[in-house]
């Protein structure tokens, strides 16, 4: 029912303030004095042709609204079968330690991914304890998360087997932030990244993801 009134909605609530304007035209004798003249015998005529144009292009409006999704999905496979779509990233809080957040970078582009850093947008510091990519190498020593050094994820070239995966276990910095469970509430973290071959600076963005037992704490 959502996705019908999503769709529809606009096109009738605008035949339904139509109808309303014809039927107060025609009927509601203050308001035909307004819109028509005592010489015009034929006001709803002429008004129902004044209104034909703009009820066209409304309707063509609408028409065209599909149509652009269409394209803009046509655009989207095929630059995901040529190689172009862009990476992905995500941020679940760890099952097992709510103080940690889960960080999950897959590179789904032919071009190698360098990672520039990576933050909270609420300005509060944080660290890594481990990462490693989706090979399931794990490297568990201190990462700096500024990043004066670039992780690198190689591009998506092999179709034939998954894209590469960066996964990165962070923390809060804070001590303070380290011992509160609701540290990560409405928390978004960021990544600068670049891809090989394009002079240009990326940012993603995505909500750390609660876990349920917190999400259930924090409801009540």
């Amino acid at each position: 029912m959502s996705k019908f009134l999503d769709r529809w909605s606009a096109p009738i609530a605008g035949v339904v303030m139509i109808a309303v304007l014809i039927w107060t035209i025609s009927c509601f004798p203050p308001a035909r004095s307004i819109f028509c003249s005592q010489e015009d015998s034929n006001c709803f005529r002429e008004w129902v042709s004044a209104l034909s144009g703009w009820v066209a292009a409304f309707v063509a409006l609408f028409t065209l609204i599909p149509l652009y999704n269409q394209v803009r999905l046509q655009r989207e496979q095929t630059a995901f079968q040529l190689g172009d779509a862009p990476p992905t990233f995500d941020a679940v809080q760890h099952t097992e330690s709510e103080q940690a957040v889960l960080i999950r970078i897959t590179n789904w582009n032919r071009r190698g991914m360098l990672i520039r850093g990576i933050w909270a947008e609420d300005d509060k510091p944080i660290e890594a304890l481990w990462y490693g990519t989706s090979d399931n190498t794990q490297k568990n020593r201190a990462l700096d998360l500024g990043f004066h050094v670039p992780l690198i994820l190689e591009g998506w070239v092999d179709r034939e087997h998954r894209p590469v995966t960066m996964r990165i276990k962070i923390q809060r910095a804070s001590a303070a932030d380290v011992m509160n469970s609701s540290a990560w509430d409405r928390c978004t973290l960021a990544v600068r990244y670049e891809l090989v071959g394009e002079d240009r600076i990326n940012v993603l963005k995505a909500p750390v993801h609660l876990t349920s037992g917190l999400v259930i704490e924090l409801e009540e």
